[in-house]
């Protein structure tokens, strides 16, 4: 969760007029976390690193369930649980 929070806060437009808004929501088989989609116009270095690692852990335990989308002016980032065999 926290790299997903720390994405939103490093890629997006944080103002008085326009403040990022970051929700956290928990489902049945995972956690949604949604952001204002306000993306900065100078891309930052290390761009998409937090994504692609948290889509290694995913992979690494064959589960291709986590997903990023944007939607209505809304950034999400689905995090299934990982369960125990």
């Amino acid at each position: 969760m926290q790299i997903a929070v720390e994405n939103a806060i490093k890629h997006n437009i944080a103002t008085e007029e326009k403040p990022l808004s970051i929700y956290i929501f928990d489902i049945e088989n995972g956690i949604i976390i949604t952001n204002t989609y306000q993306p900065k116009e100078n891309k930052s270095e290390g761009e998409q690193f937090g994504l692609n690692y948290l889509q290694k852990i995913y992979s690494y335990y064959k589960n291709s369930e986590f997903r990023t989308s944007v939607e209505n002016e809304q950034y999400q980032v689905f995090l299934p649980f990982l369960m125990k065999n």
